[in-house]
């Protein structure tokens, strides 16, 4: 529920932003936002993840071989890195845009934030499973940005909103420090000897991070190399409703998935047999979502960010192909992280986040904004492949032909809506969504016919959900 809840309120801050300063100013926004989206995984070095495992294990801090990782070497550490990046970030900002004033004092604002994140506690909450006390700080966080925003951004000064950022993520600090216990424990003088094997054990999962997620930050910087505020803006609008739709991934993964970290523990278990209906309705649900956003890009745009964002609705048929790619990302991904294959994990993000920023510095360079965006989804596509391909190497588990035809079924159908695009610039009309609907019900009743989803899919899928 609290993420959830934090990311509705993100969404709507989003649409707030986006509709208060316009197109060029919320462009400005996005490439900021990806700054420190980059900046912050090297605050972070891992270390989130290495202070919820050790939570997670109630460890003894206190004169045990696991001293070094203790909460206050991990918390100090943590805030070195923050001042570490600003002050690394800060002079390739200010240099850089010197003649843009108003991109370069919003993105060192942002910039800034990097310390009041580094003083939150989050992982001590999710490694104790006090989730109750993790939602809420979210909530808290997400809700005073929402409202501060609603109070101030109608002063139109851009530079205002990552202040308010700032001062949100202070509140959920201050509410995540009232529930450490003991919280003197965060305070004590930090062992220096032992920051060393905390960031070389960082190292790994920050790479990892960085490459898989390259799709998803490095984009609003390529942009901003080779087109205009105007068209960044465009982008970042329709690549948050993408995000946004995203979050399906995470429930069905959570539906699907479940059982898949015991399958790999069993030795006789047919796990390519499990896995394979799988990926079949993760593509499924994945090319059920890239058809409705297709037939309905153009009325969600103008209902969610306005008019003036309604030049960029033809970009959201294209950017829709990452959904049944990312979820059937998820499934190879998940399986390696369930097999225990670390080092495969960290080898696969390395190879296909390297393959992704070719595609899309490719993309870039062609100065052509509608290849720019195909580039995405076809970096997406190759660490999917890259990763499928190391999940192999653990699982002979190969990609089931059946899932094919559900892609035949899909290019005509998703074809028809790129046609009919400019019929639903009128608005979220009901005729509209009728028209969506039936292309969903045409998408399921060829892959019946088709064969793409069978009769044993089925049934496995009414196990899975009972």
């Amino acid at each position: 529920m609290g993420d959830g809840g934090a990311k509705l309120f993100g969404l709507l801050a989003t649409l707030l932003l986006a509709r208060t300063f316009g197109v060029e100013s919320y462009g400005e926004i996005t490439y900021a936002l990806s700054i420190l989206g980059i900046a912050g995984l090297f605050t972070d070095m891992g270390l989130h993840t290495l202070g919820t495992r050790n939570s997670a294990l109630q460890i003894q801090f206190s004169g045990s071989p696991e001293a070094q990782n203790g909460p206050s070497s991990l918390f100090w550490l943590r805030i070195l890195l923050a001042i570490s990046v600003f002050a690394i970030f800060f002079p390739i900002i200010w240099f850089k845009f010197a003649s843009q004033p108003q991109l370069r004092m919003l993105t060192l604002l942002f910039l800034i934030s990097v310390v009041p994140q580094a003083l939150q506690t989050e992982w001590y909450f999710r490694g104790t499973q006090r989730f109750r006390w993790y939602s809420l700080s979210r909530w808290i966080q997400s809700l005073t940005y929402l409202i501060g925003l609603l109070l101030l951004a109608q002063t139109r000064s851009v530079t205002i909103v990552p202040v308010i950022f700032s001062v949100s993520i202070l509140f959920a600090v201050l509410f995540q420090w009232a529930g450490y216990k003991p919280l003197h424990e965060l305070f004590r003088r930090p062992r220096i000897i032992a920051w060393k094997k905390l960031i070389r054990s960082g190292i790994y999962l920050t790479a990892g991070s960085f490459l898989f997620q390259t799709v998803i930050l490095l984009p609003p910087i390529l942009m901003e190399l080779r087109f205009s505020l105007y068209e960044l803006g465009l982008f970042g609008a329709m690549f948050k409703i993408i995000l946004a739709a995203m979050i399906a991934d995470r429930v069905f993964t959570t539906l699907l998935l479940p059982n898949l970290a015991v399958l790999h523990q069993q030795p006789n278990a047919d796990i390519a047999g499990e896995i394979r209906p799988i990926v079949v309705w993760m593509l499924f649900f994945g090319l059920m979502g890239s058809i409705f956003l297709t037939f309905l890009a153009s009325g969600l745009t103008g209902l969610l960010f306005g008019e003036q964002y309604l030049t960029g609705a033809a970009g959201l048929p294209i950017l829709s192909l990452f959904l049944p790619v990312t979820f059937v990302n998820s499934v190879y991904l998940f399986g390696l992280i369930s097999a225990g294959r670390d080092q495969s994990y960290l080898q696969a993000g390395v190879r296909g986040g390297l393959v992704a920023v070719v595609f899309m510095a490719a993309g870039a360079l062609s100065g052509s904004y509608t290849v720019f965006l195909l580039s995405l989804p076809l970096a997406e596509a190759a660490i999917t492949y890259v990763v499928y391909r190391s999940y192999r190497q653990t699982i002979p588990a190969t990609f089931p032909i059946r899932a094919w035809r559900l892609v035949l079924v899909y290019l005509p159908i998703a074809g028809l809506g790129i046609m009919v695009l400019d019929l639903n610039d009128a608005g979220l009309t009901a005729n509209n969504l009728v028209v969506a609907l039936l292309a969903l019900l045409l998408f399921i009743a060829g892959a019946r016919a088709t064969g793409g989803i069978s009769k044993e899919d089925l049934q496995w899928l009414k196990r899975r959900v009972q």
